[in-house]
């Protein structure tokens, strides 16, 4: 099938499409991408998709690497033969090791823009040796895409050079405030508390536990829902149990799409240890609820103390507990920071406010490209 002529084609990278931050933003980016300036496609080094359906109604293609481990040192030679068939414009890949991979294939294919998106921070998410392979991906690159100042501020002082980073934030996606998604089985019918993310360590569900004796001394009939599933779930069961707290806490698990929960909760808790820039919180902001997060990562870039929520100091249960009694204490004040949120995400985190940016980024690795080729031969 011949391409249409003038169109800019996209090549995005990625280890697979599981329904987590990274990814969920990577497809949203995709879909938001005219059709009439751009032809993207989506590579997975692995091959678990589980957006298909959304992709496959876009028109975008996806094609799978089937990455077996860290070993498998083929799968750069089964990228190089997918960016030879596509001959992408634009190199755009996501999370390490996609970024490394996408940086080394992309130079030596002659790909005339490679941007690598960091989602993280790769000091707290990275051992040492890691980050070094990681950052020497961000040298090979045109431009490096951090999604929070936190993360910029981090790759400056590790070294990364100034002129590769630009800061494009996460879009606000999901259910908008105002909007009524229909109600999921599952969702309680009185109003409580949300959590939502997948159950690993970082990002606190352990410390949230521990705040919830706290809140329930002042509001013995508030109610936890946990909405996600991960590694600590059998952990943080018995902690509840332990805590003798089980019979208000609910363990949702995995929801996808998670609108309804976030649609009837009184607020959301992102108690995390640390963060990139959370699509929990945008997405619970873009409802009109409010936010009592953690003062880690991008959280205090969405989060304003006191107006779109409240923020705690990371791994502090009773200053916790302490910021949840304090919002279901006061609903107008909390619906004011619902407001105060939902009007945030209508501007900097709209979707079509971020894919602006990045279509920016990618003209900006083209001036960057022609301008290194006119340096070359000149000789400086």
């Amino acid at each position: 099938m011949s391409r249409p002529e003038g169109r800019t084609r996209v090549l995005f990278v990625i280890n697979d499409l599981a329904r987590a931050g990274a990814e969920t933003q990577l497809v949203a980016l995709a879909c938001a991408l005219p059709r009439e300036r751009y032809e993207a496609r989506i590579v997975l080094l692995k091959e678990r998709d589980d957006f298909a359906d959304v992709l496959g109604g876009a028109g975008i293609a996806v094609v799978p690497l089937h990455r077996r481990g860290p070993a498998d040192f083929a799968v750069a030679l089964r990228l190089a033969r997918e960016v030879r068939r596509f001959r992408p414009q634009v190199i755009h890949s996501f999370l390490f090791p996609a970024n490394l991979l996408a940086a080394v294939v992309g130079r030596a294919a002659g790909v005339p823009r490679i941007v690598v998106s960091q989602r993280s921070s790769y000091e707290s998410g990275l051992p040492a040796p890691w980050r070094r392979l990681a950052r020497l991906g961000h040298r090979l690159a045109h431009r490096v895409v951090v999604n929070s100042r936190a993360a910029l501020s981090e790759e400056i002082a590790a070294g990364t050079p100034p002129a590769l980073l630009i800061h494009v934030p996460n879009a606000a996606l999901g259910t908008a405030q105002g909007s009524a998604p229909a109600r999921s089985e599952g969702v309680p019918d009185g109003p409580f508390v949300l959590s939502l993310g997948q159950l690993d360590g970082q990002k606190g569900h352990r410390v949230l536990l521990s705040a919830w004796p706290g809140v329930l001394r002042s509001h013995p009939a508030a109610r936890l829902v946990l909405v996600g599933d991960g590694p600590c779930r059998p952990e943080l069961e018995a902690q509840a149990q332990a805590l003798g707290v089980a019979p208000s806490v609910t363990f949702a698990g995995f929801r996808a799409p998670s609108g309804a929960f976030v649609a009837a909760c009184r607020l959301l808790v992102q108690p995390s240890l640390t963060e990139g820039m959370p699509n929990a919180v945008l997405e619970a902001m873009a409802a009109g609820k409010p936010v009592v997060g953690s003062r880690v990562g991008g959280i205090p870039e969405l989060v304003l103390d006191g107006e779109t929520g409240l923020l705690v100091a990371p791994g502090d249960p009773a200053a916790l507990a302490a910021a949840i009694v304090a919002l279901l204490d006061d609903p107008a004040r909390a619906a004011r920071m619902g407001l105060a949120g939902a009007a945030r995400t209508r501007g900097e985190f709209a979707i079509d406010s971020v894919r602006r940016a990045i279509e920016s980024v990618y003209g900006t690795a083209e001036a960057r490209t022609t301008e290194e080729a006119a340096d070359q031969a000149s000789g400086r």
